[in-house]
């Protein structure tokens, strides 16, 4: 069973589907077992895309960076040894969504107790308890709903431009100078991974909730778990909003990161970088501690050295060798995460693919107005008499790239191009209107083929019915 989702965002505006997932109940079991099932609210209603006005200045947000390492003493990275570079204004997308959710829980309680005998032995005894089943109901609203929609997602970076304001603060896209910005980020997340990342979250809100209730009746339980009989979500609307942050560059060392500022608000995420000079002198304190601890014992040389020249080379190397470490320690912690991060991917790459593979809609509009204008035009829909084996349909020239563009810079180019195109930023009538014959409908085509391998390698190959 499919419901059918009506559902419009920034740059796509397509009709949709959810996959409901519902286990059917055996009638002769119905009164013994109901199965858990998650279900998406049928006919969602139209949600236009929607922005946050920028309230930070640029010169505010390099003095909040620079005011989080100034504060710091050892993680605080001396803006000395750091280069800042030209802070860089972006709208992030999430997705905000609001439904309710009615689920029915059973819970087993474990109790551990421990008792001596006469010869002082331990033994302990194990009782667990059943919670017959409760019914549980709760809403969640868009100011405690918000899922990050971009390509990357860094904790750090999504809980500073995260906040329960953003709903009262937002506004429709048209009346925010979006236009104005370096960059402007895609809706990247899937329906698929939207529905699982809903489901996550709720879940893991509804367990904190359900062992609440449960310990109100005990409290000297030892653990308590949840199993859940019945757990619907309905989801009424989900709303994508676009935060505004400032993504400052920061060179320290040979590496270069990042720090990223909300836009709204102020809050800063940035990475934890050592002071180098802290963290060699604490080396060469504690090589000198050392130093006194081996004279006390009778050291008199040390490699052939004298005692205070072996003390005063050691203390010295502990310096230096200090000093390096702190700016190299930071690199190597993300170059390990980005390790991990990609074997995980690749683990999942099978399932993700199978997955995707029957999920994948052809995008439609819900304008009738984008309809005409995708159809309408004969000159796009006739054929070429000349057209290019390289580029037969023009996707690649729409773009304004190369056939030998990367992934990242065809969605760069893409986006540039529906800051400009796009209805929602610069009005149905101006997008009408193309000085080199490419509208959004063109543009959304060419960008959903060539951010796709294996699709972008079809059509390399000369294939037009894609």
């Amino acid at each position: 069973t499919v419901s059918v989702l009506y559902w419009r965002f920034s740059f796509e505006t397509c009709f949709c589907c959810f996959r409901l997932d519902c286990t059917s109940v055996d009638t002769l079991q119905a009164r013994t077992m109901i199965r858990r099932t998650t279900v998406f609210f049928a006919l969602l209603p139209v949600q236009p895309a929607m922005a946050v006005p920028r309230a930070q200045r640029q010169e505010e947000a390099m003095k909040a960076v620079k005011q989080l390492y100034g504060s710091r003493w050892l993680v605080g990275a001396s803006t000395e040894y750091m280069k800042f570079g030209q802070p860089q204004s972006h709208f992030v997308p999430f997705f905000l969504a609001r439904g309710s959710v009615d689920a029915i829980y059973t819970a087993t309680v474990t109790y551990r107790e421990t008792r001596y005998d006469n010869k002082g032995n331990p033994s302990s005894t194990t009782t667990h308890r059943s919670v017959p089943a409760t019914k549980i109901f709760t809403r969640f609203f868009d100011h405690n709903t918000q899922i990050y929609a971009g390509y990357r997602r860094d904790p750090k970076h999504v809980r500073a431009l995260q906040g329960e304001h953003l709903p009262s603060v937002a506004k429709p896209l048209e009346e925010v100078d979006v236009a104005a910005a370096d960059d402007m980020n895609a809706v990247e997340m899937s329906l698929s991974t939207l529905e699982s990342e809903l489901d996550d979250l709720l879940t893991e809100h509804m367990t904190a909730l359900a062992k609440k209730q449960v310990r109100k009746y005990h409290a000297s339980a030892d653990s308590v778990r949840i199993h859940w009989e019945y757990f619907k979500i309905r989801t009424e609307a989900v709303t994508p909003v676009f935060v505004p942050a400032w993504i400052v560059p920061i060179d320290y060392g040979d590496d270069q990161y990042k720090a990223v500022v909300c836009g709204l608000r102020g809050n800063v995420s940035a990475p934890r970088l050592y002071n180098p000079e802290a963290v060699a002198r604490i080396a060469a304190g504690a090589t000198f501690v050392t130093a006194l601890a081996l004279a006390r014992m009778g050291a008199v040389t040390v490699f052939g050295a004298t005692f205070p020249l072996a003390t005063a080379a050691s203390a010295l190397a502990s310096y230096y060798g200090g000093f390096w470490a702190a700016q190299r320690i930071p690199a190597w912690r993300v170059s390990y995460r980005r390790r991990q991060q990609e074997q995980r991917m690749k683990a999942n790459l099978g399932d993700d693919n199978a997955s995707s593979t029957g999920k994948q809609k052809k995008s439609k509009t819900d304008s009738a107005e984008w309809k005409r204008a995708q159809h309408a035009d004969d000159k796009n829909d006739a054929p070429n008499p000349h057209p290019n084996p390289q580029d037969p349909k023009g996707y690649y020239k729409a773009l304004g790239v190369s056939r030998f563009a990367s992934t990242n810079e065809i969605k760069a180019a893409f986006r540039k191009r529906a800051m400009k195109l796009h209805p929602d930023v610069v009005g149905r009538s101006a997008a009408k209107a193309s000085t080199d014959g490419v509208d959004m409908a063109t543009l959304n085509a060419a960008y959903q083929v060539l951010r796709r391998p294996a699709k972008r390698f079809k059509y390399d190959s000369g294939e037009t019915d894609l």
